[in-house]
């Protein structure tokens, strides 16, 4: 009869062992309840307190020989974990590490777990987790680890049954942003492969392929490899496409002026200002253009070049006169026209001094039309000293050498040096 008693006293410790920890689980559950209560009554404190008690129970259920097999005892736990990413001080990316080993435990104990909505919700949920992670770090320069997160968010979604997420539309926005995002890291980490890869399906993606940043990037990418035939056809893919967008059309506009390709340059930057008018930097671009082609040319067609050349740089000016650079150039212009007519007078024979007085005075005329644009650009440059960039700089000591250049021709001479003393400060 003792036997018998302390027998059933031993199963029946065996079963109060078994019922506290399914207690745990039901503890967790309980806590896990209440923190998403006290979450919507944005009582912060007592969320974070809720959560960790549900997180003690449950971590004590999922050991237990009784629970541990037991796939809503993990399913509870992946939720608990996901939880924790929900409170601001809790927040960390072990929680929805923790939170996909559970799932894939209770999956693994149970694969009638894949084919219930629950499962199929705490995967988005854990994806979510992972997707906030690396927005977090993308943000924060942190591409290398952005990129990683972003590919685990790809992971969680994969589908382990078909149509497993039809009741979630929510899964493939989240699923391919997430990957045309994991493309941006994968560029600015310098993973150029992965970048290309990723971009290149992103074409195909309804979801996501009405972002022209993707051939503006994908044309980066093929450029940082060296694949120029591949960085134009993208470019030109992208423009088909695209064809107001503006960083699309400034890259397809460098790619010209690099390569050389002046011809075209003209005509597509006449249609890059046909669609922004009032863009100085493209007017002005145009004027170098025009420049570069006069210089190859010879005649009436490097006359019309010039003048042309000129016309874009007057234009740009007038779109935006307090521009160093833009009244530099047109000074430049005006100076390098008087350089060359005074080459021209050093070539000429002693015997021809009515010609050499004529061009003289036309040089010297040339070089008072320089002076207001040179100046100008100068006053710029000096107003804003304390902040110029590198390019900056160049314009306004090429400024100041002109100057001194035509105040010295001029027989100025006081203010040449007062140019040259200026340019030794800078």
């Amino acid at each position: 009869m003792l036997k018998k008693i302390i027998l059933m006293s031993c199963f029946g410790l065996i079963s109060v062992a078994t019922f506290a920890q399914k207690s745990k689980v039901r503890e967790a559950t309980r806590e896990l309840n209440a923190a998403i209560d006290a979450r919507a009554k944005q009582d912060l404190d007592k969320e974070v307190t809720s959560l960790k008690l549900a997180k003690d129970a449950i971590n004590e259920a999922v050991v237990h020989d009784k629970t541990k097999d037991d796939s809503k005892t993990w399913l509870t736990k992946a939720e608990i974990y996901i939880n924790f990413n929900y409170n601001e001080s809790l927040q960390s990316g072990g929680n929805a590490i923790e939170a996909q080993k559970a799932l894939d435990q209770a999956a693994a104990l149970d694969d009638k777990v894949v084919r219930s909505p629950q499962f199929a919700q705490l995967k988005y949920q854990i994806s979510v987790d992972y997707y906030n992670i690396a927005v977090k770090a993308y943000q924060t320069g942190n591409y290398a680890d952005a990129f990683n997160h972003f590919e685990s968010v790809s992971n969680v979604l994969k589908e382990e049954k078909a149509n497993m997420y039809k009741d979630i539309p929510m899964v493939d926005t989240v699923r391919s942003q997430s990957y045309l995002l994991q493309g941006y890291s994968a560029f600015y980490a310098n993973k150029n492969d992965e970048a290309i890869k990723i971009f290149n399906t992103a074409k195909n993606d309804p979801i996501i392929n009405s972002d022209p940043n993707i051939y503006y990037v994908l044309a980066e990418a093929y450029a940082k490899e060296g694949d120029e035939k591949s960085m134009l056809s993208t470019i030109e893919a992208g423009r088909k496409i695209f064809p107001d967008n503006e960083n699309l059309a400034r890259l397809e506009l460098n790619y010209y002026l690099e390569s050389g390709n002046e011809e075209v340059m003209v005509e597509k930057l006449k249609e890059a200002i046909k669609q922004n008018p009032t863009d100085p930097e493209l007017v002005f671009n145009l004027g170098i253009v025009y420049a570069g082609l006069a210089e190859n040319a010879k005649g009436e067609q490097k006359e019309a070049h010039l003048k042309n050349s000129e016309e874009a740089y007057k234009q740009a000016l007038q779109l935006d006169p307090q521009d160093g650079k833009f009244n530099y150039q047109l000074g430049a212009f005006y100076f390098n026209k008087a350089a060359k007519i005074n080459t021209a007078m050093q070539e000429l024979d002693y015997r021809e001094q009515k010609k050499y007085e004529e061009m003289e005075a036309e040089r010297n005329a040339t070089f008072e039309e320089a002076l207001p644009y040179l100046e100008t650009s100068r006053s710029i440059y000096q107003r804003n000293s304390r902040n110029l960039t590198q390019n900056d700089v160049v314009f306004y000591k090429q400024s100041l050498i002109a100057l001194a250049n035509i105040y010295s021709t001029l027989n100025k001479l006081d203010k040449a040096e007062a140019a040259r003393e200026e340019l030794d400060s800078i």
